[in-house]
């Protein structure tokens, strides 16, 4: 499938993604979610017998060359990151959803692609990022509603974090290596918020930009 640097679509419950190519270019923009409003996302794990629950591994996220955006901002539910995730074609991943959160359980490798993390799509009011899993990525931005708290060793250098309603955001066992320096940006705001901003960087250089 090719979309010749426009947008693509896949609205099913379960996909099986093999045996061929989505997209072709960096300027494809590819988009994959559930038909069923509500239904979870699960990455990295293989098989698809979880009910109600949208699963892809690695391997069929890589059968994808462009833009990638994994769920949608007014009907997915919680994503989990179950598995290792290591991602090479894509050229840009985003997670999206509407409500329950998006847990980074596992490791997510995007190479130098960036990853955007939304828990907050159509400016939900609630919905939280959490997880230990490492993050290896080109940039992170994470944006959610009810707090962000990532802990894992992750190699990021370029990270925006956002938080709009309630929560505290914390990113923390940050290892960018010593030669290199972790630059963090964002904001924790909104009606409620006024909950803390805690970023540590545990081998290398911190700024706050």
């Amino acid at each position: 499938i090719d979309g010749t640097d426009a947008a693509i679509a896949i609205t099913a419950d379960k996909m099986a993604l093999s045996g061929g190519t989505i997209g072709s270019a960096a300027g494809d923009s590819i988009t994959l979610k559930s038909a069923t409003a509500s239904n979870a996302v699960s990455l990295g794990v293989a098989g698809d017998a979880t009910a109600s629950t949208l699963e892809l591994s690695a391997a069929e996220l890589n059968t994808i060359t462009g833009g990638l955006t994994v769920g949608s901002t007014v009907s997915t539910g919680a994503i989990t990151v179950g598995g290792a995730l290591t991602t090479t074609t894509p050229t840009s991943l985003t997670l999206v959803n509407n409500t329950g959160g998006i847990a980074v359980s596992n490791a997510v490798n995007t190479g130098a692609a960036a990853l955007t993390l939304t828990a907050n799509g159509g400016g939900a009011a609630a919905g939280a990022i959490t997880g230990n899993g490492a993050i290896t990525a080109g940039s992170l931005t994470a944006n959610a509603a009810t707090g962000i708290t990532l802990g894992g060793a992750s190699t990021v250098q370029t990270v925006s974090l956002t938080n709009t309603t309630s929560g505290n955001i914390s990113y923390t066992g940050s290892a960018v290596g010593g030669a290199n320096t972790l630059t963090v940006s964002g904001s924790n705001t909104g009606t409620a918020a006024g909950g803390s901003f805690t970023v540590a960087e545990t081998t290398g250089g911190l700024t706050i930009g």
